[in-house]
């Protein structure tokens, strides 16, 4: 599987130590799918400041939301998103410093390859500790982490998001996942590596 990652961002013009930076836009229910412009938002500021390839991987289901990812970002993206296999997926996920990703399968793949994480929840702070979407039971495990969450549930929920849209997730900024972005890769990579 390592093979097929290195041709395919080989194919893309990406040599083995440049940084790569994952995008994981989908997610089971709709109401943890952050809103795409706002990853396109974000990844102005992430070339900017980094200069990394980005890849944009997800299921069966994110291939629709990552073609239309891939053509507001042009030539700054490899889109894997419904075009590989778990282990695949995998394998690509490994070459990537980072991961920013919603709630959802490609965040816990991210982690289990050893990419650094932050995930952007739906479940508001402070919210049901138990709940299935609160990222005390269900965040990313075992690497480097950030989980960026709205700082109240959006009324009329309280405890965790009642909806089947994007609602509570709307909370979340595009300057907060920046911001957690930045002290992650530098706790990660102290000596700026992971940049130009």
């Amino acid at each position: 599987m390592q093979s097929f990652a290195a041709a395919v961002l080989a194919r893309h013009g990406l040599k083995g130590d440049e940084p790569a930076f994952a995008l994981g836009l989908g997610a089971n229910t709709a109401k943890k799918r952050w809103p795409l412009e706002r990853f396109v938002e974000l990844r102005l500021l992430v070339l900017q400041e980094y200069n990394p390839k980005l890849v944009i991987v997800g299921g069966p289901d994110d291939r629709d939301p990552g073609d239309r990812l891939e053509a507001e970002l042009s030539h700054s993206v490899i889109n894997v998103a419904g075009r590989t296999t778990l282990r695949q997926a995998a394998a690509v996920l490994r070459r990537c410093r980072l991961t920013v990703c919603n709630d959802t399968g490609p965040m816990h793949l991210a982690a289990a390859a050893g990419s650094a994480v932050v995930e952007v929840s739906c479940h508001p702070r402070g919210g049901a500790a138990k709940h299935d979407t609160s990222p005390v039971v269900y965040r990313p495990w075992g690497v480097p982490q950030a989980v960026v969450q709205p700082e109240q549930a959006c009324a009329p929920c309280q405890d965790a998001c009642k909806f089947n849209q994007p609602h509570c997730i709307l909370g979340v900024s595009v300057e907060q996942v920046w911001n957690a972005v930045r002290l992650l890769l530098a706790a990660t990579y102290p000596d700026h590596s992971v940049g130009r």
